[in-house]
């Protein structure tokens, strides 16, 4: 598997490279999101990636070719050993004996100079105590190395954890890199997970929930259980903890359901929820893209905002995508900002008539079923046999939105309408998933050869039962 996934790796550069040379814009895209799940499968952090790509291909002003070239040298390497140190703070030898006795290597800061003499030196105190991780990451991926050796003190910790000897938290953790002359000093967060923003009309709207009279009790007891379980998830530092807990609030929030196993249950919300506002969000991805690329846009004199869009703004860009005599002008306004221009003409293609819209929706409905499924087995794998995956975070944060999407459209849901049950409610946004793609099958079904029809505006945004 190892010669086939370098060889298909190597393949798809080869591809991209060709791409980018025929200046191929759509096949660039194509085999650039390939070669990124490729790296990702191979072991690489999608945030290393990330930066890796500014550092070259941003923060340079070297010849494109240069760049290129040396971000191949670098993803194409092997892996290579990181030395990661984790600060003690002021331990009693005491404390010092029962780590070693755990099989912790533990050094002084002077051991550390003196094995690397080319390094930065500020960071690292001569007389403070040091735990000792190594691990073999690519040579650039810094939080693939981070996360592993964090991985392997815990498993070392949870020994002393049992004995009631507990280590300091730590802030930061030194990181050499495996060619020994650079060192970083790796900030760990508070929070593993990215919060939105909330204000206080959210906040009101969920305290108004759970104590409204008219709503069942044990729907709201479910919904501040749901809470504790997801307060729970952000608090911890364990990652296997947070993901453990995530999964356990999503399943304890929608354990009610007329299927067989809260699995297939699930399955069957999520996607749907997710699919109710799937429109909206690749119209905003849109807008924010233009933002960032610095495009001004505007629809028959009216301007959309791509700073903080409203609702209006996704309306009117909604009618844009959709209004072919616009096209062409506002395409050509485009012609300086190559990547907005593509997304606009894709966003047309999706949308354009019932069937590409029934394609976009069916498709995206059933890679979160996929993905639902995978997240599931992992959670399986962890909890019965204590194997956590090496791609966890990016699953975390998958779980993560998830998560904050469904109780999101549930809180919407029970503020402006009438449901008093959850069990009721998922029975009805499952069923608005459904209907809104049998609508669709049935307008493909009436429209003559070649030519589909079109769709009512407000199924793409709300679906045929909360018009």
């Amino acid at each position: 598997l190892k010669i086939i996934s370098t060889n298909y790796r190597d393949k798809i550069i080869e591809e991209l490279q060709n791409a980018i040379a025929q200046n191929n814009l759509k096949q660039t895209t194509l085999l650039t999101e390939t070669l990124g799940t490729e790296l990702i499968n191979s072991g690489w952090s999608a945030r290393s990636l990330h930066r890796l790509a500014k550092i070259i291909f941003i923060n340079t002003k070297n010849p494109f070719h240069e760049k290129w070239y040396e971000f191949i040298r670098i993803i194409t390497s092997s892996e290579q050993l990181f030395h990661c140190y984790f600060k003690l703070e002021n331990p009693s030898e005491i404390l010092l004996d029962s780590i070693k006795s755990s099989g912790i290597q533990v050094i002084k800061g002077s051991e550390v100079l003196s094995s690397f003499v080319n390094i930065n030196t500020s960071h690292i105190s001569g007389e403070a105590h040091y735990i000792v991780e190594q691990t073999k990451a690519f040579n650039e991926d810094i939080h693939t190395a981070i996360e592993r050796c964090k991985h392997e003190l815990s498993l070392k910790q949870s020994v002393l954890t049992y004995h009631g000897i507990e280590l300091n938290k730590f802030s930061s953790i030194l990181l050499v890199f495996p060619d020994e002359k650079r060192v970083v000093n790796y900030q760990i967060k508070e929070e593993a997970l990215s919060l939105i923003t909330s204000y206080s009309d959210d906040v009101i709207k969920i305290t108004n929930i759970l104590k409204n009279n008219l709503i069942e009790y044990e729907t709201r007891q479910r919904l501040i259980n749901f809470f504790r379980q997801y307060n729970l998830s952000i608090e911890t530092m364990s990652i296997e903890i947070t993901y453990t807990n995530l999964w356990s609030a999503l399943e304890s929030l929608l354990v009610t359901g007329h299927h067989e196993s809260n699995i297939e249950h699930i399955k069957k919300i999520v996607p749907s929820v997710l699919c109710s506002g799937y429109v909206e969000r690749l119209i905003l991805n849109f807008l924010y893209d233009c933002n960032r690329a610095g495009v001004n846009l505007e629809i028959n004199g009216k301007k959309i905002s791509t700073t903080e869009p409203l609702v209006r703004d996704v309306n009117n860009m909604y009618e844009l995508i959709l209004d072919e005599t616009l096209h062409e002008e506002f395409i050509e306004s485009l012609s300086d900002y190559t990547l907005s221009k593509e997304r606009f003409i894709e966003l047309n293609a999706y949308l354009k008539n019932s069937k590409t819209f029934m394609q976009l929706m069916t498709n995206h409905f059933n890679n979160i079923t996929w993905h639902i499924q995978r997240i599931y087995r992992i959670r399986n794998n962890f909890v019965h046999a204590a194997v956590v995956e090496k791609d966890i975070n990016l699953l975390i944060d998958d779980l993560h939105f998830y998560l904050r999407s469904t109780i999101t459209e549930l809180v919407n849901k029970f503020s402006l309408y009438d449901f008093k049950k959850l069990g009721e409610l998922f029975m009805v946004i499952e069923d608005n998933y459904f209907s809104l793609v049998a609508i669709l099958e049935e307008n493909i079904k009436n429209s003559s050869r070649g030519n589909f029809l079109p769709y009512d505006t407000e199924l793409a945004f709300k679906g045929p039962l909360f018009i």
